[in-house]
C-alpha cells in the first residue's frame, strides 16, 4: 500500500469508490433541500416583496399631501415672522417718532417761556 501526504496509508479502490459515490449523493440531497427550500420560499418572498412595493407607492403617495402642508405651514410661519417683525419695527419707529415730537415741543415751550421772560423783564 502506498502512503498519502498526511503520512497515512491510501485508501484502496473499492473503499475510494464508495466515499466519492456517497459524497455525490450528499451534494445531490443538498442541491434538492436547496431547490425545494427555494420551492417553498419563493411564494413569500414574491408576496413580500409586492407589498413592499405597493407599500413604498403607498407611502409616497400620503407622504406628497403631508409634505405640501409642511412646506405651507413653514411659509405660513416665515410670513408671520415677517409681518411681526415689522409691526415690532413700526411700534418702534411710531415710539422714537412720538418721543422725537414730544422732545421738539418741550423744545418749542422752553423757547416761548425764555421768549417771554425775556419780554417780561424791564430793560435798562
Amino acid at each position: 500500500m502506498s502512503t498519502d501526504c498526511h503520512g497515512g496509508e491510501a485508501m484502496s479502490g473499492p473503499l475510494r469508490i464508495e466515499l466519492v459515490e456517497s459524497r455525490r449523493h450528499f451534494g445531490r440531497a443538498a442541491l434538492n433541500a436547496v431547490g425545494s427550500a427555494a420551492e417553498v420560499l419563493t411564494p413569500p418572498h414574491d408576496r413580500t416583496r409586492v407589498a413592499a412595493a405597493r407599500g413604498w407607492d403607498g407611502v409616497k403617495r400620503r407622504a406628497v399631501p403631508v409634505q405640501e402642508k409642511i412646506s405651507e405651514g413653514a411659509a405660513e410661519a416665515r410670513e408671520a415672522r415677517r409681518v411681526k417683525a415689522c409691526r415690532r419695527r413700526r411700534r418702534a419707529n411710531a415710539r422714537a417718532l412720538l418721543a422725537t415730537a414730544i422732545g421738539v415741543g418741550a423744545t418749542v415751550l422752553a423757547i416761548r417761556r425764555l421768549a417771554a421772560d425775556v419780554r417780561a423783564t424791564p430793560s435798562n
